[in-house]
């Protein structure tokens, strides 16, 4: 019965703790450059982690310009993220429909669509995003 009991608390530690670390915050990096997807977000390949990003990601699109040259597009899908950072020189497109929900974000690149597109999560749309994007002078369209 002992032993029993230490499988069974091994294996709900094993789970629990798996089950933690797969939820945990990780950060997915844009790479970019599938072949015939190249700026497609919901694409796993584009991603350097391999893993397109839920809620729990820490969201960086990085200067690309020695790379693929492809940046993200977001078309008529919603997304949530935990936080959005685009780099100075870097790109992403929010366009149609599509919304992105996420609890920060720092835009120093350019974000075309992401004034009415990008929101902070617990205020829609939010107000501070289109004074960033005028005071950094970022596409609005």
């Amino acid at each position: 019965m002992k032993i029993a009991s230490m499988i069974l608390a091994t294996t709900l530690s094993l789970f629990f703790g798996l089950h933690l670390s797969l939820n945990a915050q990780k950060t997915a990096t844009w790479k970019g450059g599938t072949p015939g997807r190249c700026t497609d977000w919901n694409c796993a390949s584009n991603w350097k982690e391999g893993l397109v990003p839920n809620e729990f990601s820490d969201v960086v699109i990085p200067v690309l310009a020695t790379s693929t040259f492809c940046y993200p597009v977001i078309e008529a899908e919603n997304y949530e993220v935990a936080s959005l950072v685009v780099h100075p020189g870097a790109a992403l497109k929010v366009l149609g429909s599509a919304l992105l929900a996420t609890n920060t974000y720092e835009i120093q690149g350019n974000c075309k669509g992401c004034a009415p597109r990008v929101f902070v999560k617990e205020g829609f749309p939010d107000p501070n995003l289109k004074l960033l994007i005028q005071s950094q002078s970022i596409a609005r369209n």
